[in-house]
């Protein structure tokens, strides 16, 4: 097994976003950093690549079955996002 480093992805806010990531990361958090939404992975550089679906859900919205990955603010508090890992894209 390789080395692991984290890796940052800007992300938008929406229903579903599906990030290109090395197969087996391990997400870590979503926050806010400099105005941008931003998802932290520990990940095996050396991995094939595979596409994650992710999932942002804004408070009071229904939610699908899913990892919680966090909760993060935006607009000094007005937006409150939650985030959940729906896993690879095509799987479950």
């Amino acid at each position: 097994m390789s080395e692991r480093t984290i890796w940052k992805y800007p992300i938008r806010i929406d229903d579903e976003v599906v990030i290109s990531m090395p197969s087996g990361a391990a997400i870590l958090t979503v926050q806010v950093q400099n105005d941008e939404v931003c998802l932290w992975a520990s990940v095996d550089p050396s991995a094939r690549l595979e596409r994650r679906r992710i999932a942002i859900y804004g408070t009071g919205n229904p939610v699908r079955a899913a990892c919680y990955i966090s909760t993060f603010q935006t607009h000094g508090g007005a937006g409150v996002w939650h985030a959940f890992d729906l896993g690879e894209e095509g799987g479950q």
